[in-house]
């Protein structure tokens, strides 16, 4: 805390926050942010020399080149100029820009960065830090003098989702100057659906999403694209005589993309230059290309080479560009290593060679090895025209990206190097157009090692969902990698991977018991991240089942029928159905308690969960002193299970020993739940520290609690530390998955709020406690059922804290409201609200009677 009674809150200096230099009170640790930033090139065109040109014309189609003058697209260039000026945006704006490979998405975000740069924007391209084709330390000094920052991110949905909300999270630190973030993808599925969710609830930002059409949906825009791109072509060329268009230009669909017309466009004039007949069809088009290149590799080779130093062969060349097109640009002492795995190189000698002789025929700028042929839409087609299975001989393909992957991390496949990451998204991209790479390389190579799909992180695992021929025995692999405890990271990819298994196993399954515990499984899963209302309609169809299967054979499946309606009973708490899910799990709980003496081994276990549940249904009733009793049961049964098997039942242990600690802090004994609480965060801290992804929500929720205990035991300077931790863990969570944690961050930020003003810091409660009835409000209107108590505490506090800091008028409009919601609640669930509702008024009359 600083001597002005400011709280004094430590946070990372990423690129964002250096360039903005935020200020205030935020004291700033550096730290590596997980990106770079560097200037826009805004520099034109690279010139070409017209023999370079002739000996490799893929050369013309580098989009860094911009040999085709833009043209075109003037409604969309003045909706970003709209969008990029407009005053009644926040300070903070974000777009994504979306459409398949090829249809000019970089080169109109390169005409917008020219335009912003004319204007008096600042312009920025922001790189993630794997990607090795940018320098290190480019990050521009602080932006002065400018009209405003326009910041671009090529390939948004390779970033690993929790780095690009580091991303987002950065340029919220903004201070005075408008930032537009543009982020360019492919597609703008499961993934971004994520950041959008982020950036609503924590921000209360809309982000934009525009598909970007396509240049040649009208015949008359396909060939004034081919006419300009020709004429542009022949200029370099040497071409003089007129080119014909393909005859498919004006009806076959893949002719709607800028890039098959530039590349049909090259093709023609290509082949006049060398008095040969143009290819046709689109699929021609690449192979007539990569056979120009191959060409090339040849001319190299004899030009080049000599006896004592031969260049290498344009078979081994094509096994080099077919890994680059894999990795991406890496550094040269990775590239001696990717050498090694592909078989390419097996000395350091050798790779060095290798190395040069590549270089030579794809300079890099960035000073690394390994830079790929382009376009993508280009390498891609290698990729899928070179690998058996699409009429190619080229035995050597098959099996490549295994052998790139066979040293990735098999415990924690995404600890690997970032290039082993590329490896595997830029293949599932190429098998989007060429569906033999999964069948023949995909598949089987997840079938020997499923736990790569982890690798791909969670947007690579639902573009691979996005295949509507995946192999269910692929598919089950990979969803034994990733539950029973699935990483924050792939939670919405899990549970896609979880529903596809769950439909084809059900659909297939005569088992009654079978059908049934897919049921239940998949409720759970559904309910871990946050889908409540599928996750009650899957639990639901699980009680019918086992109500059936307990009936027939009580002695057998009377314990899982009452776990189905324990699983109930937190769907049906999860949807703000409070009385029907203590009814619930109360039943569960009758009949665990008639059937232990039976089997005590397996019934006690499941009665402690029942109980644990029961206690937080008997909570939110406002049954406090039953609550309190179930939750000391169930942690009494439960420490004396740890005892016998700690790894088994010890998260459980905590789980409960979290619930008693908040029942205690809620009784009139409140110096009592130090005890459990201290136990639990304690206990979780070390399970965090070995398995993160799978104790951090529980490791969050504790340490909120010991706050809060700390609190009620009149101690709520000891509280601070750990409450500010905790918000920070619920932040992290929320972050990567809103759907499931954002109530928890919404809760953490509730509870900081009104720790502050017990503590007297009003500007910081009213600052914290304004961001989480943001969020509630947001949260209110997914699920008023369930968020409406978490919305009025919210509001309680900030207008206590806007009374403590003098600010009256505002106080009490919120108060009123507060008020009023507490008053619905009370009237609802008298047993759980009443007293809210009491306490509430008592605050309003004090804000009434403060002088305005």
């Amino acid at each position: 805390m600083r001597s002005d009674g400011a709280v004094r809150q430590d946070a990372v200096a990423h690129g964002f926050a250096q360039i903005f230099q935020a200020g205030h009170d935020l004291h700033v640790s550096g730290a590596e942010p997980p990106y770079k930033a560097a200037w826009f090139p805004l520099d034109g065109r690279a010139p070409i020399s017209r023999d370079r040109a002739r000996q490799q014309p893929s050369r013309l189609l580098r989009t860094s080149r911009q040999v085709v003058d833009f043209m075109g697209r003037h409604e969309e260039l003045a909706d970003f100029r709209y969008w990029r000026d407009d005053t009644r945006l926040p300070g903070l704006a974000v777009r994504l820009l979306h459409a398949p490979g090829g249809e000019g998405k970089t080169r109109l975000a390169a005409q917008i960065a020219l335009e912003a740069a004319e204007d008096g924007w600042a312009v920025l391209e922001v790189r993630h830090r794997s990607d090795d084709s940018a320098e290190q330390g480019s990050n521009p000094a602080a932006v002065t003098g400018k009209n405003g920052v326009l910041a671009i991110v090529d390939y948004a949905e390779r970033w690993p989702v929790g780095d690009l909300f580091t991303l987002l999270g950065d340029t919220m630190l903004s201070a005075g100057v408008p930032v537009r973030l543009l982020l360019l993808s492919r597609t703008a599925g499961g993934w971004w659906d994520r950041v959008t969710a982020r950036l609503d609830d924590l921000f209360d930002l809309d982000a934009e999403t525009v598909l970007l059409r396509p240049l040649g949906t009208r015949q008359s825009d396909r060939q004034s694209v081919f006419d300009a791109a020709c004429d542009r072509f022949a200029e370099i060329l040497g071409a003089d005589d007129a080119i014909t268009a393909p005859h498919g230009l004006q009806t076959d669909d893949a002719y709607a993309l800028v890039l098959t017309i530039h590349m049909a466009a090259l093709a023609a004039v290509d082949a006049m230059v060398h008095g040969v007949d143009a290819p046709g069809e689109p699929l021609r088009v690449s192979k007539y290309l990569l056979r120009r290149e191959r060409e090339h590799w040849d001319r190299i080779q004899q030009a080049q080479g000599t006896a004592a130093k031969p260049f290498i062969s344009a078979e081994t060349m094509a096994r080099v560009v077919f890994t680059s097109v894999l990795t991406q640009a890496v550094p040269y002492p990775t590239g001696v290593q990717v050498l090694e795995l592909a078989g390419i190189a097996s000395t350091a000698e050798g790779a060095a060679q290798v190395l040069d002789d590549h270089r030579y025929c794809y300079p890099s700028t960035s000073g690394n090895v390994l830079e790929p042929l382009s376009p993508d839409r280009l390498a891609e087609d290698f990729i899928g025209l070179t690998c058996p299975g699409a009429g190619s001989e080229a035995a050597w393909a098959s099996g490549l990206l295994a052998g790139l992957l066979k040293q990735a991390d098999e415990v924690d496949p995404t600890s690997s190097p970032a290039w082993m990451r590329s490896a595997l998204i830029v293949f599932i991209e190429a098998a989007k157009r060429w569906p033999h790479l999964a069948a023949t390389e995909l598949y089987p190579l997840l079938r020997t090692r499923p736990e790569l799909a982890r690798l791909a992180g969670g947007a690579g695992l639902l573009s691979l969902l996005e295949f509507p021929d995946v192999p269910i025995d692929v598919l089950r692999l990979v969803e034994r990698e990733l539950y029973p405890e699935p990483s924050v990271e792939f939670g919405l990819a899990g549970v896609g991977v979880a529903i596809r298994v769950a439909e084809h196993t059900a659909a297939a399954s005569a088992d009654p018991v079978e059908r049934a515990t897919i049921r239940t499984t998949l409720g759970v899963r559904l309910t871990n991240v946050g889908l409540h209302d599928d996750a009650l309609t899957a639990a639901q169809e699980a009680v019918r089942l086992w109500v059936h299967l307990a009936t027939q054979d009580p002695g057998v499946h009377m314990c899982d029928f009452a776990g189905a309606l324990i699983n109930l009973s937190t769907s049906l708490a999860g949807t703000g159905q409070r009385e029907a899910a203590l009814d619930a799990v109360q039943d569960a709980v009758h009949i665990l308690r008639a059937r232990l003496k039976d089997a005590p081994d397996v019934h006690l276990p499941v009665l402690a969960l029942a109980l644990s549940n029961s206690a937080s249904r008997l909570a939110a009733l406002g049954k406090g002193e039953e609550a309190l009793a179930a939750s000391q049961e169930a942690v009494g049964i439960r420490r004396g299970l740890v005892a016998t098997d700690p790894e088994r039942f010890l998260p459980g242990f905590v789980r409960s020993l979290i619930g008693l600690a908040n029942r205690y802090a809620r009784s009139a004994h409140p110096h009592d739940a130090l005890e459990p609480a201290e136990e639990a965060v304690g206990l979780l801290q070390a399970m965090s520290d070995v398995l993160p992804d799978t104790y951090l929500p529980d490791y969050a929720e504790a340490l909120d609690t010991l706050a809060r205990c700390y609190s009620a035991a009149d101690r709520p300077g000891d509280a601070l530390v750990p409450m500010l931790e905790a918000v920070d863990r619920h932040h992290s969570l929320a972050s990567a998955l809103p759907r499931a944690y954002l109530p928890d961050f919404a809760r953490s930020m509730t509870n900081l709020a009104g720790l502050l003003t017990e503590l007297g810091h009003w500007e910081d409660a009213g600052t914290t406690a304004s961001a989480a009835v943001d969020v509630c409000r947001v949260l209110v209107q997914e699920a008023p059922q369930t968020h409406l108590p978490l919305l009025a505490r919210a509001l309680n506090n900030h207008a206590t804290a806007l009374a403590g800091a003098a600010r009256p008028d505002e106080a009490l409009r919120l108060m009123t409201e507060a008020v009023d919601l507490f008053r619905q609640l009370a009237h609802e669930n008298p047993g759980g609200f009443q007293n809210h509702f009491e306490q509430s008024l008592t605050v309003l009359t004090w804000i009434r009677g403060l002088p305005g």
